[in-house]
């Protein structure tokens, strides 16, 4: 047999060989799909930024449900909600006030229970069952026990409350308020502790209410309202007193020693390394009113001083001072934020008729000035603030009647947050509409929500208010309601949702001119007729977006050159080798497919 000559069948089988067309790749070709790609990347352009720039409900809309507390309680009010953590478990505590006789008999109950909500869930299965502090109040017109404050102290639970009623008191004392007080101890609470009043004068009283207290120095610190009703006089003070967690300390006067002179609503702070007390007061004679500072160092208490004067007020209420210490981020400084209600012709407010929510900012230095949380077309009543810090923003919470702010006919809560920079729009909190929500029965009744507190849970604020919404269901009866309104960063841009232009996209957060385009891809951030944002292409694209087209253009034209220099190598490749084809060529056709292999050369 002959020898095979491998370059030979190569060539039979070769695709020229066997007069296949091979397709070529052209420059002509190269720049029709390069204009197809610019033509398509441009027409999306508007759609992409559009989708991109497109904004979420109102935050009302998006805060988490309602949780009734007491939606097993068959009774017909509730007040004086206040919550607090302790051993992971969420606790509240109200007065219940229940009528007896067909209505000719109130009695006032304090009641408590607890939410566990570590697992992320809130219902009523979360609840344990409800705790009555004052089983057989002796009472005829539902007032004597009221004002529950719970404090936790050496990991113990403290409640605190003001009672009037003979059968709470140890002490089984008729006549007189005094502030009655239990502890848990984690597993079991103790029977009634009595802060015993100090015996008046002949023809004196005390009527101890309106406790407040916080931790300082490793002791508990306690202040409240005390009332001396004496023969043909009435006025008030602020008194307190300090625990170590085995004895009470003596009875301290923390008001400006008057008789004429009516103090209420007392609040602490701990700021840097002092207690911070304030509280409003009424001179009975000249009727100014006050706001009233006074400073605990650990040895003794400053003379009181006022941060809010109004002379003479068209209202008396001026009242419920409250403060809370914000690590400002923008400043970074430690500061103090008070808050209280102002009335017309006071201050800031503009008319007899408007209540109106306050404050000012202390930086460790001075007081700045007087500012309006309320917005400036307030036009109702706004009462009952809150202050509170957490997550480097500051929240106040209020009950408001302007019908600007508050939705419905009824009173509101609503908030403002701050995160240093500027206050958030007014927030509804309470549910808007005042629509059915948590009711079984899909009965509704119209009300009103007000009894306001603030409790903090797993590092978030929960509000809770008494609603007279019938959310439960059963007719004529109110409800304690409590919701999470701690805000939020859905989009992880580090700018809370209240103060985010664009609460969904993380590379958005700021729109100065209006223009719904956010300032990162707004070349004309100052020019609200401008922007990126374009739904129809009618030029209103920036040059951000051609920037962008130039780009790729610029990509795709590198892309065909090296496509066309590949070529040409190829030609001129083929040149050189031009001779060797042509010397084959003329030996004759090529061999198709169907031709045999040629016969062995003979030997």
């Amino acid at each position: 047999m002959g020898l095979r000559h491998p370059e030979k069948e190569m060539m039979a089988t070769h695709p020229k060989a066997v007069g296949m067309h091979v397709p070529r790749i052209r420059s002509r070709s190269v720049l029709s799909v390069l204009a197809i790609f610019i033509l398509l990347t441009v027409s999306m352009m508007p759609v992409i930024n559009a989708a991109s720039l497109e904004k979420r409900p109102a935050m009302r809309e998006e805060l988490p449900g309602f949780v009734d507390v007491v939606y097993d309680q068959n009774i017909t009010d509730y007040r004086f909600p206040l919550a607090t953590e302790y051993h992971g478990k969420l606790y509240f505590f109200w007065m219940s006030k229940i009528k007896f006789n067909n209505g000719t008999i109130a009695k006032a109950f304090i009641y408590g229970r607890s939410m566990d909500g570590r697992n992320g869930k809130y219902n009523n299965k979360t609840f344990d069952d409800p705790i009555l502090f004052t089983p057989n109040p002796n009472d005829l017109i539902g007032v004597s026990n009221m004002w529950p404050t719970p404090i936790v102290y050496k990991d113990r639970l403290y409640l605190f409350w003001s009672s009037g009623d003979s059968n709470s008191k140890p002490s089984g004392s008729v006549g007189g308020t005094d502030i009655i007080y239990r502890v848990l101890d984690g597993t079991n609470w103790s029977v009634n502790n009595e802060l015993v009043s100090i015996p008046g004068k002949d023809g004196t009283a005390w009527e101890d209410a309106r406790p407040s207290g916080l931790i300082y120095n490793d002791k508990l610190y306690l202040v409240w309202t005390r009332t001396i009703i004496e023969t043909s006089l009435t006025y008030t003070k602020i008194v307190g007193r300090a625990f170590d967690g085995q004895a009470w300390g003596d009875l301290k006067e923390l008001s400006v020693p008057s008789n004429i002179t009516v103090c209420d609503s007392p609040f602490m702070t701990v700021f840097k390394t002092n207690i911070y007390l304030v509280y409003h007061t009424l001179n009975a004679v000249t009727r100014d009113i006050d706001i009233m500072l006074t400073v605990f160092d650990g040895i003794k208490w400053s003379t009181p001083t006022s941060i809010y004067h109004v002379a003479s007020p068209a209202s008396e209420y001026i009242s419920t001072p409250r403060l809370a210490v914000f690590n400002n981020p923008v400043t970074n400084k430690e500061e103090i934020w008070g808050v209280w209600v102002t009335f017309g012709g006071a201050a800031v407010a503009r008319s007899s008729t408007d209540w109106d929510i306050v404050g000012r900012v202390f930086d460790g230095s001075k007081w700045g000035d007087t500012f309006e949380i309320t917005p400036p077309t307030d036009k109702g009543g706004d009462l009952n603030p809150g202050v509170y810090s957490i997550n480097n923003r500051i929240y106040v919470i209020w009950e408001s009647l302007d019908p600007t702010t508050k939705d419905g006919q009824d009173p509101d809560i609503v908030m403002k947050i701050n995160d240093g920079e500027g206050w958030s729009d007014v927030q509804i909190v309470s549910r808007s509409g005042d629509r059915d929500f948590l009711d079984k029965n899909g009965e509704h009744n119209l009300g009103k929500d007000d009894q306001l507190s603030v409790g903090v849970y797993n590092n978030k604020l929960y509000a809770m208010f008494r609603s007279w919404d019938n959310v439960t269901g059963r007719d004529g009866s109110r409800d304690i309601i409590v919701r999470y309104i701690t805000d939020y960063d859905n989009d992880g841009d580090g700018y809370m949702d209240s103060r985010d232009a664009f609460p969904l996209d993380p590379k958005e957060w700021k729109d100065s001119d209006g223009d719904g385009c956010g300032d990162n891809k707004d070349a004309y951030s100052k020019d609200p007729t401008r922007c990126v944002k374009s739904s129809t292409g009618s030029g209103n694209e920036g040059p951000f977006a051609w920037l962008v087209c130039l780009v790729i253009v610029l990509f795709m034209g590198l892309v065909a050159a090296l496509i066309y220099v590949f070529e040409r190598g190829g030609k001129d490749k083929k040149k050189d080798e031009a001779p060797i084809e042509e010397e084959e060529d003329e030996d004759g056709p090529a061999p198709t497919p169907a031709t045999k292999e040629a016969a062995p050369e003979e030997e």
